[in-house]
């Protein structure tokens, strides 16, 4: 449940910084990353697959939430509505990231 909300908000947050024909592959990586968890937590022996699922299943559940308020937040401050898989949670700060690494080189 921890890897499922920890790296999923680092996805929706840091999902403006990628850019457009690598988010897939930023969404691909982060779920391979949280199965691989909850693999290795049926592999050492510490957790049960039905332990495993249901981390799976509240996490995005926590997760969910979290997205949804964080946008009746931005609608409610006149913000427009956005797809936080596709474009993270806060897309105008996208640009701002890219070009201080830009500028960074």
């Amino acid at each position: 449940m921890a890897s499922t909300v920890c790296y999923g908000a680092l996805l929706v947050t840091f999902l403006p910084a990628v850019r457009r024909r690598r988010r897939k592959a930023a969404v691909a990586a982060t779920a391979v990353l949280v199965l691989a968890i909850g693999c290795s937590r049926m592999l050492l022996g510490v957790h049960f697959l039905s332990d495993v699922l249901g981390g799976f299943v509240l996490g995005l559940a926590w997760l969910a939430a979290a997205v949804a308020a964080f946008e009746i937040r931005r609608m409610e401050e006149g913000g427009s509505d956005v797809e936080p898989l596709v474009e993270g949670v806060e897309p105008e700060s996208g640009s701002a990231l890219r070009g201080k690494a830009r500028r960074r080189r």
